[in-house]
């Protein structure tokens, strides 16, 4: 899937990095670390993708000078990257299908500080961090508080099982 007409590689890659960044496991002296789990893993491809880091057999280890990428990586390719690596760190968190927002229990507790993306274009509504609410609105996933169609588009893809 190519970007959607109105997003920009500029306008999202930066973003994207340092979400990426600050949320995969990281070792001082090995870099990124994706522990084999395949949230990780996305999420480091993701960063060598964009000309953050080169592969290592243990995740990605940064570059001391960050190449632009030639071509650029594919929007969906990072878009499920962020997805993978939000939901696993628990800072994306859908609601689930048979409980209504006044339900939830002591252990949703955190979804209260949690900003909330309002169910759109066949996409139930979700709680994501302040750290990530910016990186979905660059991506274009989120618009107006709500889910976007290309958030829907995304959805079909296999691997973005977080989305359905």
């Amino acid at each position: 899937m190519k970007n959607p007409p109105s997003i920009m590689f500029s306008s999202w890659a930066r973003l994207v990095a340092e979400f990426l960044s600050y949320n995969i496991p990281y070792d001082a002296v090995l870099g990124w670390l994706h522990l084999n789990q395949s949230e990780f893993i996305s999420g480091c491809d993701a960063l060598i993708a964009l000309g953050q880091a080169l592969e290592t057999e243990w995740g990605a280890r940064p570059r001391r000078f960050p190449e632009f990428p030639n071509p650029p990586p594919h929007w969906d390719d990072m878009c499920a990257a962020v997805i993978q690596v939000a939901t696993k760190t628990k800072q994306l968190r859908f609601q689930p299908l048979d409980v209504s927002s006044s339900e939830l229990g002591a252990e949703d507790d955190d979804r209260l500080s949690m900003d909330v993306i309002a169910a759109a274009h066949d996409l139930r509504a979700a709680f994501a961090t302040v750290n990530l609410c910016p990186v979905l609105v660059a991506l274009g996933l989120i618009e107006g508080g709500h889910w976007s169609l290309a958030a829907e588009a995304l959805q079909k893809r296999a691997d973005v099982k977080a989305l359905e």
